[in-house]
């Protein structure tokens, strides 16, 4: 949607293929296999975002799960391939009604270094959990109604970004300070119909957060400058220091930083950030249809992207192809990979597990699947 600002400047970026020059080599992407799956206790049914930690070597993942005040976060380990434990259970608002309104968690979001995890849950608020204790130590209400979902972390000013995209009269993102757990500001959009997965790039110091409308468009924040309450048709810039327009998504649910700067978001289309150009538009190498998902997620290990989708799709960033999930896999909206082995993590409600898939290389024929 378009907004009218007296000081943001609206990038309305122009269609182009250029060479996506100085993007790292990418590595073989050898054709993946399933080599195991990890049972969830109680089973899956209605789930947000995975989340992992390569650091930790641990998965955080938003779990619904079938009723109202059943939704925790289950716990990985990524190493081994291993369920854990679950934390919250019975603080989350779980599966609250068919609309997903009021579902919770939502977005999830470990920061190791301050030790806490932070999850978004369907009352507008967002539970602050410890690392340490494996328990909830605060709740933040950002000022809704219905669920605070996906998140970003600046790690430079330790600066949360958290959007409210399903309120019933005016959506909004929310910053809030993660050392002192207080909400700094807030940006109001009359118009969204939508506030989706953010991206916080450490080389521009900037939020980049997908907004939906009439038309689909990324908002440049810098969050330092989010404080007080600001609608973004009425007020200066509210921190958005740019805007970038794109005709060619019909919305952008999920985004991935790229090496050097660029974007991938949900649609295909890869952008060069902070400026907004685009460098090109992949689709499918076997039907040459265009790219839809929701959560999608780089993979440094392979210098792969992994889309959430019905049938998942891997692009490849280095070739700039894009094959489905080899082998053919029903899929959820959600997904992620570990760049610590490669292993490829897909929830499925089907079985009520997470799906493991590896490179054939690492797992040849004859290899017997695990089950944990």
């Amino acid at each position: 949607m378009k907004h009218v600002k007296s000081l943001a400047i609206s990038l309305c970026v122009v269609a182009g293929i250029i060479m996506l020059a100085g993007t790292p080599a990418a590595f073989a992407a050898d054709p993946y296999t399933q080599i195991g799956t990890i049972a969830v206790p109680g089973g899956l049914n209605q789930f947000d975002i995975l989340w992992v930690d390569t650091s930790t070597d641990l998965m955080y993942f938003a779990d619904d799960g079938f009723a109202k005040g059943g939704g925790a976060v289950d716990v990985f380990d990524v190493h081994s391939d291993k369920f854990l434990y679950k934390i919250g259970l019975g603080s989350f608002a779980g599966l609250f009604d068919a609309t997903h309104c009021c579902n919770g968690p939502t977005g999830v979001f470990p920061i190791p270094e301050e030790r806490v995890i932070w999850a978004g849950d369907g009352n507008s608020t967002i539970k602050v959990i410890s690392m340490d204790r494996n328990e909830i130590t605060n709740t933040i209400n950002t000022g809704g109604v219905n669920r605070a979902d996906e998140m970003a972390w600046d790690s430079k000013d330790h600066l949360m970004i958290i959007g409210n995209s399903s309120e019933p009269s005016v959506n909004f993102l929310t910053v809030l300070n993660t050392d002192t757990n207080t909400i700094q500001g807030k940006i109001l959009y009359p118009n969204s119909t939508g506030l989706e997965q953010p991206v916080w790039d450490p080389a521009a110091e900037r939020f980049y957060v997908p907004i939906d409308g009439s038309q689909s468009e990324i908002d440049v924040i810098d969050p330092t400058k989010v404080v007080g309450n600001c609608t973004i048709s009425t007020g200066t810039n509210c921190g958005v220091t740019s805007q970038v327009f794109i005709p060619t998504c019909p919305s952008i649910s999920g985004m991935a930083l790229l090496p050097n700067g660029r974007l991938m978001t949900s649609c295909g289309v890869i952008l060069n950030m902070p400026s907004g150009s685009i460098v090109q538009t992949l689709v499918s190498a076997s039907t040459g249809s265009a790219l839809s998902g929701d959560e999608i997620y780089y993979n440094a290990g392979d210098n792969q992207v992994y889309w959430g989708s019905a049938a998942p799709w891997v692009a490849d960033v280095g070739a700039l192809t894009v094959t489905a999930l080899s082998p053919s896999k029903a899929g959820s909206h959600i997904i992620a990979a570990n760049s610590n082995n490669n292993h490829i993590y897909l929830p499925s409600s089907v079985c009520g597990c997470v799906e493991v898939f590896a490179p054939v290389a690492d797992f040849p024929a004859g290899s017997t699947p695990f089950s944990h």
